[in-house]
């Protein structure tokens, strides 16, 4: 099951996201880790458009380096996952590809 491969956090992506939501703008596969990192948590805690939104955040920040495509993949099989779990199945597919 998709869920079970997300990353985890302890603490939830909402409480974290003023925090965070600045830092992304430096465009960096590192912070786009950490966006995946909070949509994961999103995702563990049935908080599926937060997911949606930290998946997008991390992918808007990334360049075009091999970490940065290394991170993108990961993200958008995360976001795929959260899509399914929405029963938005086009656009999961879309993400799958």
């Amino acid at each position: 099951m998709c869920g079970s491969s997300l990353l985890a956090s302890s603490t939830s992506a909402r409480a974290q996201a003023i925090s965070v939501n600045g830092q992304l703008g430096a465009r960096t596969a590192v912070q786009a880790a950490r966006a995946n990192e909070l949509g994961a948590a999103a995702v563990a805690s049935n908080d599926l458009v937060s997911a949606l939104d930290w998946f997008e955040a991390g992918l808007n920040s990334l360049g075009d380096t091999d970490a940065d495509r290394s991170t993108r993949a990961m993200l958008l099989t995360n976001r795929s996952c959260a899509l399914t779990r929405m029963h938005r199945f086009d656009e999961a597919l879309r993400d799958a590809e």
